[in-house]
């Protein structure tokens, strides 16, 4: 008797586990999991672009800064080692146009916005790597070891996608493919009357129509009454 029992437990547990799993495979559809790789193409995209925009404005920030740390260090010798060779007036000059100098590439950096575009790009190349390897590691579990909801972790990944999206610098509409573009849908052209169409060459004809006058032009040609 108590083996049965035991039995019928037995069974119903492994119900219920079978239940339990066939429940889980339902929260996953095989619409989001092709979403999700889309997007997991598209991060993958986004952090080498934006990776190689941090290396960009890095050199270009290395342009600037070092001539602006050689410039202020010469400018610094400059006022105190010349006093005893060059008079004062001169090393006032030297030191105002040196000045003049990490002040100018100085403004350029600021108003070009270098140091903030290379942080943005850091920062964004950083977020899609992020999400990439989320996307992968949850889309590497199978179905019924998976803990969240299709709809939630899609919905979840997406708003995190487009945040590293507006964080980052702008992107050209044209210079990376879109793997989540919706497919373009060409609508059928709607049919055209047989007399529709006949009054449209009728009137096509008599446009093309033309006859020479006296003066030389061409005039319609118009049939008489």
């Amino acid at each position: 008797m108590l083996e049965k029992i035991f039995w019928y437990i037995k069974m119903e547990s492994q119900l219920f586990s079978i239940t339990a799993r066939g429940k889980e495979r339902e929260k996953w559809t095989d619409e989001e999991e092709e979403f999700l790789k889309k997007m997991e193409r598209q991060s993958d995209i986004y952090y080498n672009h934006h990776t190689a925009d941090f290396k960009y404005y890095h050199q270009l920030a290395s342009k600037f800064n070092i001539p602006i740390l050689l410039v202020s260090s010469i400018n610094a010798l400059t006022a105190v080692a010349l006093n005893e060779f060059v008079p004062q007036k001169y090393v006032s000059i030297i030191n105002a146009v040196l000045s003049a100098g990490t002040g100018v590439l100085g403004s350029i950096q600021l108003y070009m916005k270098i140091n903030e575009k290379m942080t943005n790009a850091l920062r964004s190349s950083i977020a899609f790597k992020r999400l990439g390897l989320k996307i992968s590691k949850e889309m590497t579990l199978a179905r019924g070891d998976r803990v969240t909801e299709g709809q939630a972790f899609m919905g979840e990944c997406f708003a995190e996608l487009n945040t590293a999206i507006e964080q980052g610098n702008p992107i050209e509409r044209s210079k990376l493919p879109n793997f989540m573009a919706l497919p373009r849908i060409d609508l059928p052209t709607p049919p055209v009357s047989p007399m529709l169409r006949s009054v449209a060459d009728s009137l096509l004809n008599l446009a093309r129509a033309r006859v020479p006058n006296g003066s030389g032009s061409d005039t319609p040609e118009v049939s008489e009454p």
